[in-house]
């Protein structure tokens, strides 16, 4: 599951929520070590995965955030 801790803290000392957003998608197997911004209102996140032929890639996803 592609999980994220949610905080206004930058530093990540107090963690306000943690939400779990959505499972591996198609081929993917392990979802890890992913980064996050924000551009406006959509959350990007770049993270590496492997896929079930045990080949590691890099994906990213775009969500829109709504308040």
């Amino acid at each position: 599951m592609l999980t994220v801790a949610l905080s206004l803290d930058p530093l990540f000392r107090h963690i306000s929520r943690i939400a779990d957003i959505e499972p591996p998608l198609g081929e993917e197997e392990v979802i890890e070590k992913f980064e996050a911004y924000m551009l406006g209102d959509e959350l990007h996140l770049i993270y590496e995965n492997r896929l079930k032929s045990n080949r590691w890639g890099t994906g990213m996803r775009i969500y829109k955030v709504n308040d």
